[in-house]
This record gives C-alpha cells, sequence and structure tokens, in this order.
C-alpha cells in the first residue's frame, strides 16, 4: 500500500465510519449536552430575573419605609403640636380659673374689708352719738355761763379729734 493512493472503498469506509461518529456524538453527546447548557442558560436567566425582581422588590420596599418613616415622623410632629396646643388650652383655662378665683378672694376681701369699715363708721358715729349725748347732758346738767358752755364745746370737740385720730 502506497501513502499516496487512492483507495476508494476505504475513503467510503472512513467516510461512513465519520458519518457514524459524528450521528452518534450528535445523539449522544452534543444534544443531551445542548440541552443541559440550554436547562442551564435558562435557570440562570431564571435566577436573574428572580434577582432582579429582588432586587426591585427591595428597592420598593425600601422606598415604603422611607416613606412610612417620613408619615410616622410627620405624625409624631403633628402629634405634638396638638399636644402643644391643648396644653396651651389647658394652661389658659387654668390659668383663667385661677385669675377668676383670685378675683373672687380679691372680691370677699373687699367686701370684708368694706364692712369692717362700715362697722368701725358705725361705731365712730356711735361714739360720737354718745359723746354728744353726754355734751348735751352735761350743758343741760350745769347751769354755766358762756365762757363755760365755749369751753365745754371745746373741750368736746378736742375729745372728738383725739378720738377720731
Amino acid at each position: 500500500m502506497n501513502l499516496f493512493e487512492f483507495d476508494i472503498k476505504e475513503c467510503i469506509f472512513v467516510a461512513l465510519n465519520l458519518g457514524i461518529l459524528i450521528f452518534a456524538l450528535n445523539k449522544l453527546l452534543w444534544k443531551p449536552v445542548n440541552k443541559i447548557l440550554t436547562e442551564r442558560q435558562t435557570r440562570l436567566s431564571t435566577a436573574l430575573a428572580d434577582a432582579e425582581e429582588a432586587r426591585e422588590l427591595s428597592r420598593r420596599l425600601e422606598q415604603g419605609r422611607a416613606e412610612y418613616n417620613e408619615k410616622f415622623e410627620q405624625r409624631m410632629l403633628d402629634d405634638i403640636k396638638d399636644a402643644r396646643t391643648r396644653a396651651g388650652h389647658e394652661y389658659d383655662r387654668i390659668v383663667t380659673e385661677a385669675e377668676d378665683k383670685a378675683q373672687m378672694i380679691i372680691n370677699a376681701a373687699q367686701m370684708q374689708a368694706q364692712r369692717e369699715h362700715d362697722a368701725s363708721l358705725l361705731a365712730a358715729r356711735s361714739e360720737v352719738v354718745t359723746a354728744a349725748e353726754e355734751l348735751a347732758m352735761a350743758l343741760l346738767g350745769e347751769n354755766l355761763d358762756q365762757d363755760k358752755n365755749t369751753r365745754i364745746v371745746e373741750r368736746f370737740l378736742n375729745r372728738g379729734e383725739v378720738g377720731a385720730a
């Protein structure tokens, strides 16, 4: 056999063996490997899609949490503002009530002072009346001359000044 000789039977045999080998490799290796690669590609695509979906969900959750925190903080600020407003109203009510009570106490004290003033005036008038009665009795009881009557009146008036002071 010569290296450069061409034998058609051998070529057909080699071609037939090569065709069978390609067919067997295609059936036994190429299709299963392709199937495995396709399945892996599908799983990888699904995993990437799931990861992207999870990332989007995480972003939305983070955004929702941030919005919730903002709303919660605003609600807290509103509650604090309302509490301060209510406290201010309560403070005003308590102060007004205290002022009313203080005014009532002042009015009662003024009325008591007026009563005591009226009572002391009444007592002073009573003393003046008593003194006038005594003077009248003294004037009527004694038969005095004009000088003596003048002195008695002056003594009475001096006594009235001392009693008024």
